[in-house]
């Protein structure tokens, strides 16, 4: 039904918000950091980066080891 999709945009909305306060708050925090911080699977946590990323509001500087994130856009609140 289209309330079960809103729901879960709305919350993937708010996991986006949630990633971003915590990379933020620890710019070389891992994909795996951030699932246990939000007791989320890994993988979900990589789909919403992911999404993060195709936005261009965070980016990724360095190699997988030793990088770091950047947050590009700040929302305007």
């Amino acid at each position: 039904s289209s309330e079960t999709k809103t729901k879960s945009s709305e919350r993937s909305s708010e996991t986006k918000d949630l990633i971003i306060d915590i990379i933020k708050q620890d710019p070389h925090i891992t994909a795996a950091e951030i699932a246990m911080q939000l007791n989320m699977s890994s993988r979900g946590v990589e789909k919403q980066i992911r999404k993060l990323r195709e936005l261009g509001k965070i980016k990724r500087t360095g190699g997988r080891f030793g990088g770091y994130w950047e947050i590009v856009i700040l929302d305007k609140e």
